[in-house]
């Protein structure tokens, strides 16, 4: 396997090996969202992260797309946050996170547009306070909208290209019934996009009651048009949009959140292969049952650099799995894309595919995992 020093200095150079770097810079958060598994689940020991061990990042900001400072808690409640992403923006690597809107006044506005952030993303869960409110807990939705409003309008007023303000729409069976009046209140404020996303990390028998969609099979009806009419109304207005699947289909060969191009790095340091198996307390319940899983971590940045974790055997054996599934995956495609393609050539592939899958599974923390579907 290259090195990742390889790709970046030697002869097999390419531009940015990594699509993101995600730090936890804080484990922490100031407000009790009923859906959120830092309300439920409290974790000893949680402290900000410093900006020295930040700092231990800084040689491999070059050599990524993006650093999202965004963990299981609210950025803005660490005070080193924009020295850290001035330090990212060094490296001429776009730097953004998201965050519960809450802290964002206009002081913050202000220093977004001057640090120069590329991307800022809010999330709400309603277009009112009567949902929004009793959702995310400690939060007061009209609070929230004038702040980004302010944010919006100082944009404009500087002629400002960054940041890029999104606002993140978590799916409930409360939420989604307000989906479509949310897309028409972003596009109305000027939000650059809105994007819906699923209860995907289903930590609780009760978060499993609470999401929307489904293990397998036919999503509801009612989700189905709210959806469906979200994107129509987004359409017609020219407005960005996205959202997720709402029920599991077929196994995917590499989720979103491909191990080999991103990474998830804790507060405290640890190297893991993405937030959802970065939590030290980290139940999910998968299919009705409830399933505990141990922080999936190959090292942690005050004991070794980046790159020793990267390359090591058991970490490279992890991502390989991803590499040679996705290599599968190409393959199939080849047979629909050939110039003469024929049903017998898509049946073998497909067949070879499915073996290839069967030989090649997912690493087991990954096979329960929503995302894994496409969810």
């Amino acid at each position: 396997m290259i090195k990742l020093r390889e790709l970046i200095l030697g002869k097999k150079r390419i531009q940015r090996p990594l699509e993101a770097i995600q730090v936890g810079i804080s484990p922490i958060c100031n407000l009790k969202c009923t859906f959120c598994p830092t309300t439920f689940i409290a974790e000893e020991k949680s402290e900000l992260m410093t900006f020295k061990d930040f700092s231990l990042l800084e040689p491999y900001f070059s050599w990524t797309n993006w650093v999202y400072l965004q963990g299981w808690g609210e950025p803005l409640l660490n005070k080193s946050i924009w020295e850290m992403a001035a330090l990212v923006k060094a490296s001429d690597t776009k730097v953004g996170f998201t965050t519960n809107g809450t802290l964002l006044n206009e002081d913050i506005a202000q220093r977004l547009i001057k640090d120069r952030i590329d991307l800022v993303s809010i999330s709400v869960a309603g277009h009112a306070s009567e949902i929004h409110n009793t959702l995310r807990k400690g939060s007061e939705f009209i609070t929230i909208i004038n702040n980004v409003k302010y944010l919006i309008d100082l944009k404009k007023k500087l002629r400002s290209a960054t940041p890029k303000v999104s606002l993140s729409y978590m799916l409930t069976k409360d939420s989604i019934m307000h989906l479509l009046e949310t897309v028409k209140l972003a596009y109305k404020i000027g939000a650059d996009d809105l994007y819906a996303i699923n209860l995907d990390y289903v930590f609780s028998h009760e978060a499993d009651e609470n999401k929307v969609f489904n293990w397998g099979g036919k999503p509801r009806d009612d989700y189905e048009r709210i959806t469906g009419d979200s994107k129509k109304i987004a359409a017609e207005l020219d407005f960005s949009f996205r959202s997720y699947l709402l029920s599991m289909e077929e196994q995917e060969p590499v989720c979103e959140l491909n191990p080999n191009r991103f990474v998830f790095i804790t507060a405290d340091g640890d190297v893991t292969p993405c937030t959802y198996l970065g939590r030290k307390i980290n139940p999910r319940v998968y299919e009705g049952r409830l399933i505990e899983l141990p922080r999936k971590t190959f090292g942690n940045i005050k004991v070794n650099t980046f790159e020793e974790i990267w390359e090591r055997a058991d970490y490279q054996e992890f991502r390989n799995r991803f590499t040679v599934r996705l290599q599968e995956y190409n393959m199939l495609m080849s047979a629909f894309t050939d110039h003469e393609p024929n049903l017998l050539r898509i049946k073998e592939a497909e067949k070879k595919y499915a073996e290839g899958l069967k030989k090649n599974p997912l690493p087991v923390e990954c096979q329960s995992c929503p995302k894994a579907y496409g969810i």
